[in-house]
């Protein structure tokens, strides 16, 4: 009868030195893909909520052809943002606030705060942010109509832009353009300090 030698069997497991290691290195993979990820998601955020800003304003400018009546869309301040209503014109005078107020000039579309709609996300400029005219504001709502981007029935509207920025400070743009009513997106790039079309 032969014998045949033992085999020792293959160890399991990690040791503890070669968990550690792995853990470090996962750590370190994390440190790396985590604040990209996190960059790259308030962008993402920050572009969805300037694109709904163009589609309100596209929105009220055919609601102004259709109805053949002016039809504003209103920022209002609500506490570190604003909300964004749309209205028309009740009485032929235009849409104005206090005729918001008193029912003359009624919703189409109603207010809403664009932080609820996009976590993070809200109307506002960084303070190392040029303006895209040039100059530096406080003031993310850059309207010829104050508060009001107001829409004729001839397809035209007040001009301006209105700032959207992410909470890791991605920043964007809206554009009226008065005389088409058209509207632009445009995405602040920090390295080069320029604005640039989307």
């Amino acid at each position: 009868m032969q014998h045949l030698p033992s085999v020792r069997p293959a160890q399991a497991g990690l040791t503890l030195v070669e968990l550690i290691v792995v853990l470090w290195i996962g750590a370190i993979l994390a440190a790396i893909v985590v604040p990209s990820f996190l960059s790259g998601l308030d962008d993402f955020r920050a572009r969805a909520a300037a694109r709904y800003v163009s589609s309100r304003f596209f929105d009220a400018r055919m609601e102004a052809v259709k109805r053949s009546t002016k039809v504003a869309c209103r920022f209002e301040p609500d506490g570190d943002d604003y909300r964004v209503g749309t209205y028309k014109d009740g009485n032929g005078n235009g849409v104005l606030s206090a005729e918001i107020a008193r029912g003359v000039d009624t919703v189409v579309s109603a207010a809403v705060r664009l932080s609820a709609l996009f976590t993070g996300v809200r109307f506002g400029i960084g303070p190392d942010v040029p303006l895209i005219d040039g100059g530096f504001s406080a003031t993310p709502i850059r309207v010829s109509g104050g508060a009001l981007v107001t829409f004729g029935p001839d397809g035209t509207s007040s001009t301006g832009s209105v700032y959207i920025r992410g909470s890791r400070d991605s920043q964007y743009a809206v554009r009226v353009f008065g005389m088409t009513g058209r509207t632009r997106v445009f995405r602040y790039v920090r390295g080069t300090g320029a604005w640039n079309p989307m």
